[in-house]
């Protein structure tokens, strides 16, 4: 009688350990893979905004090396 009662004992105890380890696992990469998408997100909106502004430095740029204006120059972004 008490080897069934340790048995069953043993494997839900064995059971829930194992439900509790997987629910942390899974909430643990919920939260790392939410911050590292959002990490990739704000470093690709930072190289756009630097290529942006790079693109316009060059698209401006005179003979000289200066910045020069052209009103009929006109830019579109996607």
């Amino acid at each position: 009688m008490f080897n069934t009662v340790k048995a069953r004992l043993t494997i839900l105890f064995a059971g829930s350990l194992l439900v509790i380890l997987i629910i942390f696992i899974l909430v643990l990469y919920g939260f790392i893979s939410g911050a590292i998408k959002k990490e990739e997100i704000n470093e690709l909106d930072q190289f756009f905004e630097n290529e942006q502004h790079e693109f316009y430095e060059d698209s401006f740029e005179g003979e000289n090396g200066h910045l020069e204006y052209e009103e009929e120059k006109s830019f579109s972004i996607m």
